[in-house]
């Protein structure tokens, strides 16, 4: 007797054989493959994910599933400008205290506008400058500007006393960028990936994953969407995770351009060259 060890169907044979069986009216079952969950979230990234999107715990309301997105795009956005601000701010702060001097005393020194009573003390981008100057720190035009980024959050063209004081607390301090990849960076990535490749919007997400319609997912309807998208997406780095792009991709890539802001980003790891006493 001859036994002949059968392969086993590709995809394509099981898709053509499916179709054949319903054009013919048989009933017979098509086997089909067991999905890959190799891609889907561990349970500590989905209960990271769960904490991020739903900080009230009741329930994954819409309005929190599109602040929880725009929050990770703000951060992912904000990263690089972060990064640079904060390089050039330990220098300064670093200076500041080789000349004997609390921050207070140098920004005061700095101000030479009046400040009105009961009001607090700022300054503008003139006056900043002229007090790096005098610390004796050449920076480029390039530098001010990543420098007021950080420093001037909402961009009013004024620094408060206040503002300058919260930009020196976040120098040891993870960055909004982060805590969002630590918290819930990847799957939320992988959310989007699913958006864009089934061109659907962020409500029919929603409604996707709340099974029941009830106006708001939890945990159990957070889990069964969220690893069916991912599975069917596959795995998407995280945001934390570093990879230098291949030899043969093309500098005009979107992760060549990451990386090359990197390297701009690291060359001020060190502090700007400074004058002589």
């Amino acid at each position: 007797a001859f036994f002949v060890e059968l392969a086993q169907p590709s995809k394509a044979n099981l898709a053509r054989a499916k179709k054949a069986a319903e054009r013919k009216g048989e009933s017979k079952p098509v086997p089909e493959e067991d999905p890959d969950t190799s891609n889907a979230p561990s349970a500590e990234d989905l209960a990271n994910l769960m904490a991020f999107l739903d900080p009230d715990e009741n329930g994954i309301t819409k309005e929190e599933l599109m602040a929880g997105f725009r929050d990770g795009r703000r951060a992912r956005a904000n990263a690089v400008v972060e990064a640079k601000g904060k390089r050039i701010m330990k220098a300064i702060v670093k200076k500041i205290s080789d000349k004997g001097k609390s921050l207070s005393e140098w920004f005061d020194s700095v101000n030479t506008s009046r400040t009105l009573p009961g009001s607090e003390p700022v300054i503008d981008d003139r006056e900043l400058k002229k007090g790096i100057k005098k610390l004796k720190i050449k920076m480029s035009a390039k530098n001010v500007y990543e420098l007021l980024r950080f420093v001037d959050p909402d961009g009013d063209g004024d620094i408060s006393k206040g503002e300058f004081q919260q930009a020196v607390d976040k120098l040891d301090k993870p960055s909004e960028m982060d805590e969002f990849a630590a918290s819930a960076g990847g799957t939320v990535m992988q959310l989007e990936a699913h958006m864009k490749k089934n061109k659907i919007r962020m409500l029919d997400l929603f409604r996707q994953i709340d099974k029941d319609g009830s106006g708001d997912i939890d945990n159990k309807e957070l889990k069964a969407g969220i690893e069916k998208v991912c599975v069917s997406v596959g795995p998407i780095e995280n945001p934390k995770k570093k990879k230098a792009p291949s030899a043969d991709e093309p500098p005009s890539s979107p992760r060549a351009k990451i990386e090359k802001a990197k390297v701009l980003d690291a060359a001020l790891s060190v502090p700007p060259p400074v004058a002589a006493e």
